[in-house]
């Protein structure tokens, strides 16, 4: 005779297993980020002169930098989210295209987001990706009192160590970098439809899965 498993432990392992699955989950808008993670560490670089240089794998504020230019500059010649700094290649240079830095974390993390001070007006036109080989793209999303700007945040279930920003279309410069710590977390994932959806998914296994013993 043939058992049928039960309901609940079947749709709940399926869910765990989706749930697992399902790594990095991009937040649609930096207000959306911002609002789950209101405590997140946060560097905007106005606490830092104009001309301050970062050389590759120096640290300000505990966060490491890797710059393909070598250098990572603050400057304030640019459209800023937050304050008047941002981080530049010059200080009166953006990042060229072809340019990609790496910020690296003493602590793991569990989320990060950064804003993009570029003319690029379409989804997609960066991407961040961590090291352990997630990749988020980013989304037209326009600083305040401005029609340019983009944004590109995540949460994971992984904890990863160092984020990798990158342009695929346009030059550009940085603001308002934040972070969370895997030890403090504070959030959750920005859509409550990503859960319905796995849950959905597992149920229509369970069904499929009941069918075939029937």
């Amino acid at each position: 005779m043939k058992t049928i498993p039960s309901l609940v432990l079947v749709a709940s392992a399926l869910f765990a297993v989706a749930s697992v699955q399902a790594a990095a989950v991009a937040f649609a808008s930096r207000a959306s980020f911002d609002s789950t993670y209101p405590g997140a560490s946060v560097e905007n670089w106005d606490s830092y002169a104009v001309g301050t240089t970062v050389a590759n794998g120096a640290s300000l504020g505990g966060v490491t930098y890797n710059s393909s230019t070598g250098i990572s500059i603050v400057t304030a010649a640019f459209l800023t989210s937050t304050g008047t700094n941002g981080l530049g290649r010059t200080p009166t240079e953006f990042f060229d295209v072809a340019d990609q830095i790496t910020f690296t974390f003493a602590s793991a993390l569990t989320a990060f987001a950064i804003d993009i001070n570029t003319f690029a007006s379409t989804n997609g036109a960066y991407s961040l990706t961590t090291n352990t080989g997630e990749v988020i793209a980013s989304v037209f999303d326009p600083f305040a009192n401005a029609n340019t700007g983009q944004f590109a945040g995540f949460v994971s279930n992984v904890a990863f160590t160092s984020v990798t920003v990158k342009s695929l279309s346009e030059v550009y410069s940085l603001d308002t970098l934040r972070f969370v710590t895997a030890n403090v977390g504070g959030g959750q994932t920005p859509d409550g439809g990503l859960t319905v959806a796995l849950f959905g998914s597992a149920c229509a296994a369970l069904l499929a899965f009941r069918r075939k013993l029937a």
